[in-house]
This record gives structure tokens, C-alpha cells and sequence, in this order.
């Protein structure tokens, strides 16, 4: 006796197991007679049976539950060849095996799927093992004792913009934190409201959705944004009711409608294609409700925004990037988008049904970038009007595509750097007068120290002409009488020569976006440099400088590297990041030339720990300059040498 299970993930093709016993057991962890490894999937999830000629199906108290042709499963249930078992993101259907006959209610034409009845359920459980239900799930998946993984909250939805009615159903999957709730008795759903045909300069929910996508604001009347403290949103997927609805009905469409030519990615899509898909989705929802492959519960009219915004847009990335309190989304899996506003904590938003609708929405940011996605292009780095997008895709990631999307703004500044505890006022003062008097200054610390760098900026004289040469990815503050330019592969070196040629009395850039070209900033002595370059210490990365150039110019000599940077710098400002977040100063030093293999640092402020052994320190006077002093005096900077004597005060 044997039988067959078709197995489907969404977005993926079929593949057929063949079970030669009556009962197999579904799950996500080795062990299982099938696994299928995805979060949403229990460690032991549900339980095929086939007996007298019939498939039945149970569920093992999943944590998201199993479903048959669109409704959960609280009993055994008799199903048929054909139906659709959904279990996690995966769908299951039982065929017969060779040789093997069915029983009469179980042929194509019995009715649908139904609970066993009592005489049945006696003839299972005498060939069921109560093996099969030691070591069930009971904890929901982020609770699971043999898999750690961090809480994510909910946040409230996003704000939208004036004139953009919310487009329902922005989630695809169940929160990762939150267990599926018990479906509420069945209410009568809104029909799908009726719309005429559309074209591109229509009025439809695809009119809508792209100027969502495109930036602009249709012409519908105006609604307010809404921000409750509550998860759930009009019409979003949180139940697994509606999600399994939404592909459901995105499966149905793609065997009507050919999608091939969305994977491309074109924007915007063509507009007879997006007509006749939106056609075929108002005729699909009522007959697959009517098959009983919808539950009566699903709001329609969210779920074709919802399948509408997947299809022609950027699924629920749209919505997302239309709020300005967002500064970064991250999809590490398609169905939940981790989401950053200002500098709090990452929180979850549900994502994509799909893994093509994720690669879809991918091609569609990169065709928007004016620079289409190429094939077998796995590396993907895109500038856009919103931000600065990287992925990378299939086959290079192994679990998926990754996306992550920076929300391009200027770093602000630290609110006082001497009030917030970064940095003494003696040593701000003393910064303030380097800066004016035009010293080479390199700032060491993690990307995150960014923000003291653009603190700097601040002290800039309002006189100075000044260039600022970043990344694509890094916005900062621009002073009074600057201008910024951002490097282009291939002309990096002859745009540091041309800005040293153009008399700019300042040149600020960071490591990152100066790479090959940094020895042509270097070599601009008519321009003092302000750079920010990453690293864990001020010695490691002036290091791993003499390194980067070495490797960028082949025949250029460590030494050689060593004394040049030594000449160009006269300050190193050493920035880390505390524990608890603060960000402090825990060394200022003066470059004085070479010995050996290392860069001369002499030590003007250093760290000290605080009494009182609360573990917290003070930046404090260590040594008097040595040459500096006489460097300062000669630009019309007088400093009391007195400031670098320990018993001054912080």
C-alpha cells in the first residue's frame, strides 16, 4: 500500500514523495517522514494518514495550524486526491499510489473534505502510534526550547500619505512572535466593489498602487494617515486564514494569466497586462470562495489590494518607504520585513508571499534606479530617489534574496557633544582651534561614530571653501559655503585632482568613499583633509590605511605609504561607542612621523577611568604637544600649554 504527496512552496516548483506506509508525519525537524524546513512549519506540524482507501488529515497542535482548501483543521479530516493541504508556506495534495484503489466518497467527484466520523476515527487510532505525539510542539515558534530567536514587536502602521487610501492586507504571514489566534465566527465580507475597466491614466486600485510606488499622489480624495498602538491593520493577513488566501488566489491567477513577463521587473507594468490581471482576480475571488478554497472570513476587497500590490507594485516595501520616520528596511526572509524608524530598534512588518514576489519587487527598485537588474546579477547596488539599495540573490544566497534598503539623509550631529559626556570642553576647544588653524584630522571609530564626525562640521570656520567627496549610502550636514560630489567608478583619482586643482581650502571624505583614490586626497596639501575612516583603534586603522593604499597602487612600498600619510596627518581622533550606546572620545594624538613599521602617535587626551569604580571615564589631558603648539602659533592659534596638565579641569 502506498501513496503519493505533491508538495508546493509558494513561488516554487512541485515536487512528488512517494510513501510506501499508511501515516506520515509532517514537521519541520529531521525525523519527520516529511520535512519541510521553514520557520512557520512546527517541529511536528500535522499527520497524513491513508486508510481503507481515504487520505485523512490531522493537525499536531502546530502553532499556525493546518488547513484544507482554505479552512482549519480542529478534527481528523477525510480529503479527497486534489485537495489542498496548507501547512506553513508549504501546500500538500494526496494522490494514490500505484495499484492502489480508492475508496468510493474519496473519488473526484465526492463531496469535499470532511471530519471523520466516530467509527472511523477508532479505525485510525488502531494503526496509529502514540509515538507519533511524543515530543509535539506546545511553545509557539520563537519559544521553541531548541531554537533561540528574538522577540520582534509588532509596530503600529505606517503613515500614509494625504490623498493614498490604505491599501489593505499589508501582511502576508502571522507575526514571528505572535501564535495564531483562534479564527473568529465567520462574518459576511464586503463584495469586491466594482470598477470599470482600466487603463493607464485610470482611477483603479493599479492607478493607485503606482503612483504609490511612483512617488506621487493620485487624484482620489484625501484620507487621513493612521497610526494606532493596536498590530492588526485593515485587512492584514494576520491570520493564517488570510494569508493562505492570498496564495491561493495568486496560484489561480498565474494559471489564467501568463506572469513570466513580470519577472523582468519592468516598471511600470504594462497596462493591458495589469487590465487583464485585475480582471481575472475580480472573477477568481468569487469562484474560489465558492469552492470553498476562501473562507467566507476573507475581506476580498483587501485581499485583491493586497494581490494588486504584489503583481504591479512593490508589495508592502510601497507602503513602507511612503513613511518618513522609516530610515531602514531590512527582508532577510520574504514574509516579514524588519523595520528601523529613527534610531530606535528594529521592529517587524509582514513582508512578501513569496520569494518571487521579493525578487520581483527587487527588479522593479532596480528598474527605478534607471539601471535595470542583469541577468544572473546576484551583487546588486542601486541608488535610488529614496534611498540606497543592496541585495543579494540567488544562487549566490542559498536561503533566499536579501534586501536591504538605507533611507538616504543627512547623519545628524551629536546634540553637545560635551554635554552629552563625548568629549571635555577642553578638548572641544582644542579641536575647534585644529580645525580653524586647517590641520590634517583623521577620526577612527565604528560606522556608528559617524555622528561625531558630522559634529566636527560644525566647527568648521563659515570662510572656508569646502568639498565633500561621500558614498552613495552617507548623507552628512553640509556646511556654510561647501559643495558635495560622489565618486563614480573609473574617475575617483582624477576627481581628487581636479579638486585640489580647483583651490578648495578643505577636503572632507571618508576611507570607504575615497578607496583607490585616497592617496590622491592625501596628496592635495593645498587642501587640509578632515577624514573618517573605520576602524576599532586609531593604530588599526591607520594600519590597515597604509594597507588599502598599498593594495590599490601595486609598487607603492609600505614605508613609503607610512611617512606619506604621517606628512598629510597632523591629528588622530580616536571615537568609540559604549555599551549602553553613548558615543566618547577616548584618545586625541599627535601624528610625528615613522619608526619602524608604525605610525608615530603622541598622546595629547586619553581615557580615564572615573572614581568611584562606576566603570564610565572622562577624556582628560595626558601630554604637552610636541610640535604642535609651535604649528598653531605660527597659523595665529595661541594655546596655554597649561590645558595638557592633568590637574586642569575636564
Amino acid at each position: 500500500m502506498s501513496f503519493a504527496i505533491i508538495i508546493s512552496e509558494k513561488g516554487g516548483a512541485e515536487r512528488r514523495e512517494l510513501f510506501d506506509k499508511n501515516e506520515v508525519v509532517v514537521g519541520r525537524l529531521q525525523g519527520n517522514d516529511l520535512m519541510l524546513q521553514k520557520s512557520n512549519v512546527s517541529k511536528r506540524h500535522a499527520k497524513l494518514i491513508f486508510h481503507n482507501g481515504r487520505f485523512i488529515v490531522t493537525d499536531m497542535e502546530s502553532t499556525n495550524g493546518t488547513y484544507v482548501n482554505g479552512r482549519r483543521i480542529g478534527k481528523p479530516t477525510i480529503v479527497r486526491e486534489g485537495d489542498k493541504i496548507y501547512v506553513g508556506d508549504f501546500v500538500l495534495r494526496c494522490e494514490a499510489g500505484p495499484g492502489t484503489v480508492l475508496a468510493p466518497e474519496s473519488s473526484p467527484s465526492a463531496p469535499g473534505p470532511r471530519e471523520a466520523t466516530a467509527a472511523e476515527l477508532a479505525q485510525i487510532a488502531s494503526i496509529s502510534s502514540p509515538a507519533l505525539r511524543e515530543g509535539i510542539s506546545h511553545y509557539p515558534l520563537e519559544n521553541d526550547p531548541d531554537e533561540v530567536q528574538p522577540k520582534i514587536s509588532i509596530p503600529a502602521p505606517p503613515k500614509l500619505p494625504s490623498g493614498l487610501a490604505r491599501p489593505g492586507g499589508t501582511q502576508a504571514l502571522p507575526p514571528l512572535a505572535s501564535p495564531v489566534a483562534p479564527p473568529t465566527p465567520p462574518v459576511a465580507p464586503p463584495p469586491v466593489p466594482p470598477q470599470g475597466p482600466i487603463t493607464d491614466q485610470g482611477s483603479s486600485a493599479i492607478h493607485t498602487l503606482a503612483h504609490a510606488v511612483a512617488g506621487t499622489l493620485p487624484t482620489a480624495p484625501p484620507r487621513p494617515a493612521v497610526r494606532s498602538s493596536a498590530p492588526s491593520r485593515e485587512g492584514s493577513p494576520h491570520s493564517s486564514t488570510q494569508r493562505t488566501a492570498l496564495l491561493t488566489l495568486l496560484n489561480a491567477l498565474a494559471e489564467r494569466v501568463d506572469l513570466e513577463p513580470l519577472r523582468a521587473g519592468t516598471w511600470p507594468v504594462d497596462g493591458s497586462l495589469a487590465q487583464r490581471m485585475e480582471q481575472h482576480l475580480r472573477e477568481l475571488i468569487p469562484k474560489l470562495r465558492q469552492m470553498g478554497e476562501i473562507s467566507e472570513s476573507v475581506d476580498t476587497a483587501a485581499l485583491l489590494r493586497e494581490a494588486l500590490r504584489e503583481l504591479i507594485g512593490l508589495g508592502p516595501l510601497g507602503v513602507l518607504l511612503e513613511d518618513p520616520e522609516i530610515g531602514m528596511l531590512q527582508v532577510h526572509h520574504p514574509d516579514t520585513i524588519l523595520v528601523q524608524r529613527g534610531t530606535g530598534p528594529l521592529t517587524s512588518e509582514v513582508g512578501f508571499s513569496s520569494e518571487v514576489a521579493l525578487q520581483r519587487a527587487i527588479a522593479r527598485l532596480c528598474s527605478q534606479a534607471g539601471q535595470p537588474l542583469e541577468a544572473g546579477e546576484a551583487l546588486v547596488e542601486r541608488s535610488l530617489a529614496t534611498g540606497h539599495l543592496l541585495a543579494i540573490l540567488p544562487p549566490l544566497s542559498t536561503t533566499g534574496s536579501i534586501l536591504l534598503l538605507r533611507r538616504l539623509r543627512p547623519e545628524p550631529p551629536l546634540e553637545d557633544p560635551v554635554k552629552t559626556g563625548a568629549v571635555s570642553r577642553v578638548a572641544w576647544t582644542f579641536l575647534q582651534q585644529c580645525l580653524g588653524a586647517r590641520l590634517g584630522i583623521l577620526v577612527a571609530g565604528q560606522p556608528q561614530t559617524i555622528n561625531f564626525f558630522s559634529s566636527l562640521l560644525s566647527l568648521l570656520p563659515t570662510d572656508e571653501r569646502i568639498a565633500l567627496v561621500l558614498p552613495d549610502d552617507l548623507l552628512l550636514s553640509l556646511p556654510p559655503q561647501s559643495v558635495a560630489f560622489r565618486l563614480e567608478p573609473g574617475h575617483s583619482e582624477r576627481l581628487f585632482r581636479q579638486l585640489g586643482r580647483m583651490g578648495f581650502d578643505r577636503i572632507l571624505t571618508t576611507c570607504d568613499a575615497a578607496d583607490a583614490a585616497l592617496l590622491d586626497l592625501l596628496s592635495l596639501r593645498t587642501a587640509a583633509p578632515l577624514v573618517f575612516a573605520s576602524g576599532s583603534g586609531a593604530r588599526q586603522t591607520l594600519m590597515r590605511l597604509v594597507a588599502q593604499i598599498c593594495a590599490s597602487r601595486p609598487g607603492l612600498l609600505p614605508p613609503v605609504t607610512r611617512e606619506w600619510i604621517a606628512s598629510c596627518f597632523d591629528l588622530v581622533v580616536e571615537v568609540t561607542r559604549l555599551r549602553d550606546g553613548r558615543l566618547r572620545v577616548v584618545r586625541i594624538a599627535e601624528v610625528n612621523g615613522v619608526e619602524g613599521d608604525h605610525v608615530v602617535l603622541h598622546e595629547l587626551f586619553g581615557a580615564v577611568p572615573d572614581r568611584g569604580g562606576s566603570g564610565d571615564s572622562h577624556l582628560a589631558p595626558s601630554n604637552v604637544p610636541l610640535h604642535l603648539l609651535e604649528e598653531l602659533r605660527l597659523r595665529g592659534f595661541s594655546i596655554d600649554p597649561a590645558i595638557f596638565d592633568r590637574t586642569s579641569s575636564r
